[in-house]
């Protein structure tokens, strides 16, 4: 029999929950998720039984392999939290034939890295869900927070890490509260300087920034008493909540809305992503299937053990060497999330998009605006109530997914519903298939009044020329150019302190997609009508030389934080940390564009 697991301070802390039984998919949707629809297929739910937890005295003689460490303290930290998961049930984590550890590297970044050479299909570790941190949803038993059933998700978990925090020396899961890192950059949590937001030009990420921001103030001004501890802060609560935001998983779960719970696994939200990386970005060639290259190495899936307890399983998802860093895909989605939620920016992300129209009604409305000098006076109205009545009857085009989401949360229900109304276009021309339905039936009402341009000549163009519009207010609002941008960051690899493979798949390959398109673009006709547009003076990023590092930055100055993400006091004693991520992440936002451009030249 499990004897009881206490805390320093003799308080228990219970865990009770329902969990998936089932073996889950691999995680491309599922993975650390903000917003995500779950698998239907959830079945044979068991009630996992009340455990308690304890912060468990750490044996001296028990030291852990550290690899790279910075600071003294950082491996305390980290030793603790690993004898703190084993003497709470942990497996694979034993020195003694772990084959796993944790690193530090230089700049803070931390890791798992593998100890031994680990075969595809083989078991890293499992940990017991009862160490995970759960959200708790209003109205359950392990809910004692008056929450509004409108508040988020995100929110009660950062509040109930505050509480925990709070706690101190009490708190069953000190180790690992003390774990979770000081600083994630975030765009919506205070870490990056105004002008770094000003600079990212693309108008959906600054429609989502303020949006998450006015959904963190608001929420954090109306919470219920108890929710945080007495004299917290905006600064300490919108931390937390990037770090719920950048480390949850989603796990299926009975009886919870949208059939999901969202926890913070230990140790498990140290994987690092690495996702799938399209190879032709960097390359003199359309993309092919072959060109899409997986490189995540794990990963994780949430079983039943005999007894009903739950427990997490860490496995290789292909054949891993020894020194190699054991990553975890965080799924297949667009640099949008991995920027607003993550913060960083993934290398030649082929799942990533721009959002062309917020849905097809407006898609629909843009397209006969453009056309409104061909259509007689009088006949718009018309072919609009026409392409409408084809939308309703096509069912492709017309699905309703307000069943789908019905039973979700407030607030991710309308995310959902705004994500899967969204038409967007990805990288080599590929575009949303509902809007090329809908321009070629637009097509077959007006083709008398365009002459003898083809069906698909005509779609390429009416996505051209959406294009060209998003990159010329992106040169309005900020300056923006792929050419300047590519050069900057191009110029950015040469200033890493380690050498950039040409062929290495895992980084950015800046210097080698300037050298390819920058030619290619300023030899377009897209780009002499593009340098005609007069854009506000946002100071663009010039990094060519050490010195040219403190260079001015509107009103402030950004020395070498440019390149560290390190710790700005601004003059107005705001601390930021400024990054380059704004003007990757907009770089692959004029990417996509540029492909669609450049391929109807």
């Amino acid at each position: 029999m499990k004897a009881l697991l206490r805390s320093p301070g003799g308080a228990v802390s219970t865990l009770s929950l329902p969990f998936c039984r089932q073996r889950l998919c691999k995680q491309s949707t599922q993975d650390k998720t903000a917003f995500a629809l779950p698998n239907k297929k959830h079945v044979n739910y068991l009630q996992y039984k009340s455990h308690r937890l304890s912060n468990i005295p750490i044996s001296a003689g028990n030291r852990w392999r550290l690899q790279a460490l910075s600071t003294s303290a950082g491996e305390k930290v980290l030793e603790n939290l690993l004898s703190w998961m084993v003497a709470n049930g942990a497996k694979g984590l034993d020195p003694r034939d772990s084959k796993v550890s944790l690193f530090i590297s230089d700049d803070g970044e931390r890791g798992l890295i593998a100890t031994t050479d680990v075969s595809r299909g083989s078991i890293l570790f499992q940990i017991p869900m009862r160490i995970a941190l759960l959200d708790d949803v209003p109205g359950s038993p392990e809910c004692d927070i008056d929450f509004d059933n409108d508040v988020p998700w995100s929110v009660r978990l950062a509040c109930k890490l505050l509480r925990l925090k709070s706690q101190g020396e009490t708190s069953a899961w000190k180790p690992y509260l003390d774990s979770l890192p000081d600083y994630v950059p975030s765009a919506t949590a205070l870490t990056f300087s105004y002008e770094n937001i000003q600079c990212i030009g693309y108008a959906y990420a600054r429609e989502q920034i303020d949006f998450l921001s006015w959904v963190s103030i608001s929420n954090f001004e109306s919470l219920p008493l108890g929710a945080v501890p007495i004299g917290t802060t905006y600064e300490e609560f919108s931390h937390a909540l990037a770090v719920v935001h950048s480390r949850t998983f989603s796990v299926p779960a009975k009886d919870r809305r949208g059939g999901v719970v969202r926890l913070l696994m230990p140790l498990v939200d140290m994987l690092n992503h690495s996702g799938d990386v399209d190879v032709s970005m960097s390359a003199d060639r359309p993309m092919a299937a072959s060109d899409i290259i997986a490189t995540d190495a794990v990963r994780w899936d949430c079983v039943a053990k005999i007894g009903g307890e739950f427990e997490m399983i860490v496995s290789a998802t292909r054949d891993i060497i020894q020194g190699e860093e054991i990553t975890l895909s965080y799924g297949e989605r667009s640099n949008d999330d991995f920027f607003l939620y993550y913060g960083f920016v993934p290398p030649r992300n082929p799942h990533d998009s721009v959002q062309l129209f917020a849905n097809l009604d407006e898609g629909v409305s843009w397209a006969l605006r453009n056309l409104s000098a061909l259509i007689p006076e009088g006949d718009t109205e018309d072919i609009k109530a026409r392409v409408d009545t084809f939308i309703r009857n096509t069912p492709n085009l017309s699905q309703n997914i307000d069943k789908e989401v019905e039973n979700f949360e407030p607030l991710d229900s309308k995310r959902l519903s705004d994500d899967k109304a969204r038409i967007v276009l990805q990288s080599n021309g590929r575009v949303d298939e509902r809007i090329v339905i809908v321009l070629e039936e637009l097509y077959g009402l007006i083709k008398h009044l365009i002459g003898e341009q083809s069906k698909s000549r005509f779609v390429q163009q009416m996505i051209a020329e959406r294009s060209f519009e998003i990159l010329a207010d992106m040169k309005k609002s900020c300056n923006a150019m792929l050419t300047q941008d590519l050069e900057t960051l191009a110029s950015w690899e040469t200033h890493l302190d380690e050498y950039i493979d040409p062929d290495d798949v895992l980084c950015h390959q800046f210097t080698r997609m300037a050298s390819l398109l920058v030619p290619k673009i300023q030899d377009s006709e897209w780009f002499e009508r593009l340098s005609q547009i007069s854009g506000d003076s946002i100071p663009s990023f010039d990094i060519t030389d050490t010195d040219s590092l403190r260079t001015e930055f509107g009103e402030f100055h950004v020395p070498e934080q440019l390149l560290t993400g390190e710790e700005t006091t601004l003059e107005d004693g705001t601390q930021t940390h400024d990054s380059v991520l704004p003007i990757m992440y907009r770089a692959y936002k004029q990417y996509i564009l540029w492909d669609a451009l450049l391929a109807i030249q």
